[in-house]
């Protein structure tokens, strides 16, 4: 378990502090912001935040990286959450999570009343325009904050020991202000890329798909069992319920047979193992875990004989790249 904001402890403290970074110019921020990749929610959020669109480059990238970080943030408690085998274990996760997070409202709060970097500012305008990124960067950061203390507590709040804390409270008590008119957290809409929606082949969701985290039948002999090789099981669930979607298995998990897709399943494979997806070891029989090892488990899976494919892709990063550039689902798969 780890709840720490170590990216927002750098953006309140340390290198990526606004102030810090005045020297550098926009074609720096503009570099920085074209390199990041942005992270998907594993679950549906109940806030978004409505908050002024950033317009200077230093604006995009940190904005871009907070929300980010919000997102993986949340992800990874969740996660934590539901994998907790008892009561008192989420107890003491949504204690240690409160914690955390009140100790950054308070952090945030220091060094808003230090430099001055009151919402009020920022709504009033202020004429240094480096000033004004400054405020802006530490006023989204606290916005961001809360709403993640909202969205657990939403979701958790009943394992929780402590005091509650509304909206209304966190910015009464924690920041001394009263809630924003209008407020900048607001109701979440859920949202599809586009480029997902042009790969989805025809399941119109008539049908309900179930990950399962084991093995679909008795593992024939020469076939790693799913505990051995798989992982992180999650996450794995979460790629294969994305398989379903996107046409590549049905309900049953056999591969679709449709002409081309043995080509992508291949270069699905070999992204499974560059994002570390599965053990290095088989800790049982005391050998190394190897690339053959798994694509006999995928086939098994999958009822399919994918074979040349895999190999061709594992050997030609340029051809897995190229699908990766062109399928929003597969490349935005959490990394190991």
């Amino acid at each position: 378990m780890n709840f720490d904001l170590e990216l927002y402890h750098s953006i309140i403290f340390l290198g990526l502090n606004p102030k810090k970074i005045h020297t550098k110019n926009n074609a720096y921020f503009k570099q920085l912001f074209q390199s990041v990749k942005k992270e998907v929610y594993l679950f549906h959020p109940i806030y978004d935040v409505d908050f002024e669109q950033p317009f200077t480059p230093k604006r995009k990238y940190n904005h871009t990286l907070i929300q980010n970080e919000a997102i993986r943030y949340l992800n990874n408690v969740f996660l934590e959450f539901q994998n907790a085998n008892s009561i008192n274990e989420r107890k003491y996760l949504f204690n240690a999570f409160n914690s955390i997070i009140t100790q950054k409202f308070n952090e945030v709060y220091s060094l808003c009343k230090k430099e001055n970097y009151s919402y009020s500012r920022l709504k009033e305008g202020i004429e240094d325009l480096l000033i004004e990124d400054e405020v802006y960067i530490i006023q989204y950061l606290k916005t961001e904050l809360i709403r993640i203390y909202l969205e657990v507590a939403e979701k958790f709040g009943e394992y929780n020991t402590n005091d509650s804390y509304t909206i209304e409270n966190i910015y009464r008590h924690f920041f001394k202000e009263k809630l924003p008119s209008p407020n900048l957290l607001i109701e979440a809409v859920p949202q599809i890329d586009t480029k997902l929606i042009n790969h989805l082949v025809k399941n119109d969701n008539k049908e309900k798909f179930t990950p399962i985290q084991n093995d679909l039948t008795e593992v024939p002999k020469g076939i790693l069992p799913f505990k051995t090789i798989v992982d992180k099981q999650e996450y794995f669930s979460i790629f294969e319920d994305a398989l379903f979607t996107h046409g590549l298995i049905d309900t049953k998990y056999k591969f679709v047979e449709t002409h081309g897709l043995q080509k992508e399943m291949g270069i699905i494979y070999a992204v499974l193992i560059q994002k570390n997806y599965f053990h290095k070891r088989d800790f049982e029989k005391q050998r190394p875990i190897k690339p053959i090892d798994i694509k006999k488990f995928l086939n098994n899976r999958y009822k399919t004989t994918i074979d040349r494919e895999f190999r061709n892709a594992m050997k030609n990063n340029n051809l897995v790249r190229h699908y990766l550039d062109s399928n929003f689902w597969l490349e935005n798969l959490r990394s190991f």
